[in-house]
């Protein structure tokens, strides 16, 4: 691999490394030690002590001083290089005893308005308004419910998953084109970009929660005998700390009923070792007796309340469980569903950059999307035990990362041009380039701005419905996603509040829940209630319409793209009056 590697990358190693995420990286977290030189004969180290995983010490002077240095280590408890003797040993093991270690606890991502953040009463008890003026015979099934991809994302460590194994080195390998050990401080940037690139929800559990989310997508993995949710990093916490806050949040809304999907990286089919590998039985007992202790009393028992007959008002206050590898994690329980055969989850894979048979990915995503929404009616009631779930979300794509890595983590000028063209001709948009979404947040806000389009004209649009549950990223406060703006490392860099945009995503499909519900309703009460909550719906879209506007440079057009239905034409020619144009110039990623 030396041998091919480009003469660039070579002039990497013979220069001082100076890397272009350190200063985020120290803005990121408040617990950061500064990095100091102290230590006579020895030169700074090369990462703030709290990412000090890949850090190596270097003497200051001499044609080989990116090699680490055999009489210099780096002592993290006192974020210092010191010389190899027995004193420093010392001074450094005396030190340890009672060093805390912030890497773990670093960062766990928030909405910039969380300070003021106030739970609307309508999104918090949605369900239970719905059921108490709708049709009593009416079932979840019946339903459409506001999810969330990758529910935890919003608390990741700098932790590859053991069950994500191949990450960092993918990224070392194939991007920088080494080892990520061999380049100092190569994994401390490398493991906070993929974190980055990780993320995909910026509000917590409860906030979800309260913003309508009734659909979590949990996902899991195993690490030395404790379960952690995970997206391709693991969790700061247990996988039973989240659970708990869901519990709390259900005790205070006893009317709701959510759903929580299981899996390890959303795959519904793999069973055994291909679901969870490495996993045993015994540990997957214990996941899930710690699963059903949590929820204890909160859970469907199947047996007696098959969910596409029981009335919802007859699982308020519960938790539905669709389970992936439901024999082995769940013992074949009566609290959870056999996700395979009861739950089809739909994920087109497009992205949002690249082609799809011939034409973009924003297209063709757009279109699939289109006839999954114009049939959700007819698979429903084809299939009428089974729960449809559509994922809108979408991923950062490896040509996309690797484009995004070279700008960010190669210090050369000429890596950083070369992924800028890469991330230019990956995005198939009329009239983008110059700027290449950095993080997976970046990619989940253009995407939003895309799927407001699908979203709006399924509420509009009655020959239409929604799946029985749609999960999507950079979920917002107010029952909203998030289609541009800031993103939580951004805090505070001179946004403007007006360039923060979103769509009451929410607010759609609860107007669409209310109208299923009431539609059959002859008690003029609660005639007069249903009227009353819809009114409260269309405000909530009203507040937070789609909006449209053009700035190709970042992706963002208002006529595109193309529909594949002359229906579908004119809406996008002539859009309702909830979209609107913005100019250009205010628009941002």
């Amino acid at each position: 691999m030396m041998t091919s590697m480009p003469w660039y990358l070579l002039l990497t190693f013979l220069s001082p490394v100076v890397w272009g995420l350190e200063e985020e990286i120290l803005e990121e977290c408040a617990k950061i030690i500064p990095c100091e030189e102290r230590s006579p004969g020895c030169s700074s180290c090369t990462a703030p002590a709290s990412f000090s995983s890949g850090i190596s010490c270097k003497r200051p002077h001499g044609f080989m001083k990116f090699l680490r240095d055999p009489w210099c280590f780096y002592c993290e408890a006192t974020n210092q290089c010191m010389d190899h003797n027995k004193a420093s040993k010392s001074a450094c093991a005396k030190a340890s005893a009672g060093f805390v270690k912030f890497e773990e606890q670093c960062m766990e991502v928030s909405s910039p308005e969380d300070e003021d953040y106030t739970p609307n009463e309508f999104l918090a008890n949605w369900m239970g308004k719905v059921i108490e003026v709708g049709n009593p015979e009416k079932t979840l099934l019946d339903l459409s419910l506001f999810g969330s991809h990758d529910s935890f994302s919003y608390d990741l460590s700098l932790k590859v998953g053991e069950l994500e194994s191949g990450v960092m080195d993918m990224i070392a390998h194939d991007i920088i084109g080494i080892g990520h050990k061999i380049i100092p401080g190569f994994e401390d940037k490398s493991e906070a970009f993929v974190r980055r690139a990780a993320i995909s929800q910026f509000l917590n559990i409860s906030q979800q929660l309260d913003s309508g989310v009734r659909f979590i997508d949990l996902r899991i993995g195993c690490e030395d005998d404790v379960w952690y949710s995970q997206h391709t990093l693991r969790s700061n916490s247990p996988v039973r700390k989240y659970l708990n806050e869901i519990k709390d949040w259900m005790t205070k809304h006893p009317m709701e009923v959510v759903v929580i999907w299981i899996s390890r990286h959303g795959v519904n089919e793999a069973t055994g070792d291909d679901q969870f590998p490495g996993v045993s039985l015994e540990q997957k007992k214990k996941f899930w007796s710690q699963y059903t202790s949590t929820f204890d009393g909160m859970l469907v028992d199947f047996t007696n309340s098959p969910i596409h007959s029981t009335p919802l008002k007859n699982i308020a206050g519960k938790i539905v469980t669709y389970a992936t590898d439901y024999v082995e994690l769940t013992d074949s329980s009566p609290f959870a569903l056999d996700s395979p055969q009861f739950l089809i989850n739909e994920f087109f894979g497009y992205g949002i950059g690249g082609r799809v048979n011939g034409t973009s990915a924003v297209t063709a995503s757009y279109l699939a999307e289109q006839e999954e929404f114009e049939q959700a009616k007819a698979n429903k009631k084809k299939n009428p035990d089974q729960f449809f779930l559509l994922s809108m979300a979408s991923p950062m794509k490896k040509d996309v990362i690797k484009a995004a890595s070279a700008i960010a983590l190669n210090p050369m000028p000429s890596s950083k041009d070369k992924g800028q063209r890469i991330c230019d001709d990956a995005y198939k948009i009329p009239g983008f380039g110059g700027w290449c979404p950095m993080t997976l947040l970046d990619v989940s806000l253009l995407t939003n701005y895309y799927k407001q389009v699908t979203l709006e004209q399924a509420r509009l649009d009655h020959a239409w419905d929604f799946p029985h549950a749609i999960y999507i990223d950079a979920v917002d406060f107010d029952g909203t996603i998030r289609t541009s703006g800031e993103l939580p490392w951004e805090r505070g860099q001179s946004y403007d509040p007006e360039e923060i945009k979103r769509y009451g995503a929410a607010w759609a499909i609860i107007s669409r829940n209310l109208h299923v519900m009431c539609d059959d309703v002859t008690d003029e009460k609660k005639k007069s209630q249903c009227n009353e909550l819809m009114h409260t719906a269309e405000m909530g879209i009203q507040q937070h319409p789609a909006k449209r506007w053009d700035h190709p440079l970042k992706g963002r057009l208002s006529k595109w793209p193309e529909s594949h239905s002359a229906e579908s034409d004119t809406f996008m020619e002539k859009a309702p009056a909830s979209f609107s144009s913005n100019t250009p110039n205010t628009a941002t990623n």
